[in-house]
């Protein structure tokens, strides 16, 4: 129960930002910014599938940034480096969700107009190092959210950006497009500089900051070595004193936790974490929030230092904060598009300590239904397709140690297996039940 509330008030708290374009925030800005858009678009992906209003938010914020005649940009989306980063990956989300490769294609100049940008605040060993002199938020968080470009900002933006450098290779991919290897090159460059300079080799982390490692996992920069070594250290950790991370960052380190396969784990922070704003009286994601402040502190919540002292305020309904839902979706449940617009669908649930896990995915091609159960076994599932999506079916064989799979009543010979799973594929239209024996 305390999940389903959250994922609802996720999508309750996007829905209140989604007006003429998508907001923040109902009270404060009430203005589209392209970093809160990120988590909020992915819940838009999973709950509404609300392509216009996505699109023309994406669109106004490229037109903000872009010189009059809309062939170069004068200012980062935002006025925030990272936010460029985040307008090309909410790009790649809208073809990997929509699957829409004429709007895409539409967009490919302005792509390349924001790449082009962003290469030019690189120095000469290929590292982020704010050129331009803007704004280079990461969090509100010490010295991440200030305007004076301090070391942890540099080292996450740039973590970011190779975020943005691999899915713009891969949209480019997709378009044919001739300057293809030019971004492919930069992208090893920008993965190569991140471990040759960024990388606390002894360690094995990106130094002790939360949000900096989760995007160092999130962007795929470190390697699996590096992955268990960044949750033993730091994201499996608690936030030490002094520090913060918002709803917001929150997201990141949600999705640097599955990628460690640290689904349990996952599931208990999100009860704890957003479970703990629930408690304080809650109804939509707050801005920012840490569950060790006093529980009768003054706005801005969590002290005045939260906004440089500006003191104008926090806002107590958020979209930034709403991953929760995106994360149940897309872990719990299991739904993932791996082409675009679905024609083919990754569900592999974790259910982790939870008895059951049911729910609707909107596609181009209509709802996808899945409904899952723990047996004595291991998973059953149940799966209804739309026409013209295939999906691969992981299931979690517990102790079947050869894991038969039953589909609709007759056993069928896995496609593939791994240690805690076995998969299936679906061809086609139908309902579908699945379990392990």
């Amino acid at each position: 129960p305390l999940l389903e509330r959250i994922w609802y008030t996720g999508a309750y708290t996007v829905h209140l930002c989604m007006q003429d374009e998508v907001w923040d925030a109902p009270k404060r800005d009430r203005l589209p910014w392209m970093g809160d858009l990120h988590p909020e678009a992915r819940v838009i992906h999973y709950v509404f599938a609300d392509k216009l209003l996505l699109r023309h938010t994406m669109d106004r914020l490229l037109r903000d940034a872009q010189a009059p005649t809309g062939d170069r940009l004068v200012r980062h989306i935002n006025g925030i480096p990272g936010y460029s980063c985040a307008w090309v990956l909410g790009l790649a989300e809208d073809y990997r969700f929509s699957g829409d490769f004429d709007y895409l294609k539409s967009r490919r100049d302005g792509l390349v107009q924001v790449l082009d940008y962003l290469r030019s605040e690189t120095d000469g060993r290929g590292l982020f190092a704010n050129r331009n002199g803007e704004w280079p938020f990461v969090d509100w968080a010490p010295a991440l959210g200030g305007g004076s470009a301090t070391a942890d900002q540099l080292v996450a933006t740039h973590l970011f950006l190779c975020a943005a450098l691999r899915e713009a290779v891969w949209m480019l991919r997709a378009l044919g497009d001739p300057e293809t290897a030019r971004f492919e090159a930069w992208q090893r460059q920008a993965v190569a500089a991140a471990h040759d300079y960024l990388l606390d080799q002894a360690a094995c982390t990106f130094g002790p900051r939360r949000q900096v490692n989760a995007m160092a996992v999130f962007s795929g920069v470190a390697v699996p070595e590096e992955i268990g070594r960044i949750y033993h250290t730091v994201l499996g950790q608690a936030v030490p004193e002094g520090d913060r991370v918002t709803p917001y960052y929150n997201f990141y380190v949600c999705e640097a936790m599955a990628a460690a396969g640290r689904y349990q784990e996952t599931l208990d922070f999100i009860r704890g974490y957003w479970g703990a704003m629930l408690a304080r009286g809650a109804t939509t994601w707050w801005e920012v929030f840490d569950p060790r402040d006093a529980p009768t502190a003054e706005v801005p919540l969590g002290g005045p230092d939260w906004h440089g002292g500006m003191g104008y305020g926090t806002s107590l309904s958020h979209g930034w904060g709403s991953g929760p839902t995106d994360w149940l979706s897309h872990y719990v449940l299991g739904v993932w598009p791996s082409s675009p617009g679905f024609s083919t669908a990754e569900i592999v649930p974790h259910l982790g300590d939870l008895g059951w896990a049911q729910g609707t995915v909107p596609t181009p091609r209509g709802l996808i239904r899945v409904r899952h159960e723990r047996g004595s076994n291991g998973l059953r599932s149940w799966v209804r397709l739309p026409q013209g999506i295939t999906a691969r079916v992981g299931l979690a064989r517990g102790q079947a140690a050869r894991g038969v799979v039953v589909l609709n009543g007759s056993t069928v010979a896995p496609e593939s297996a791994d240690q805690e799973s076995v998969y299936v594929r679906l061809q086609g239209p139908g309902r579908y039940r699945l379990e392990v024996r």
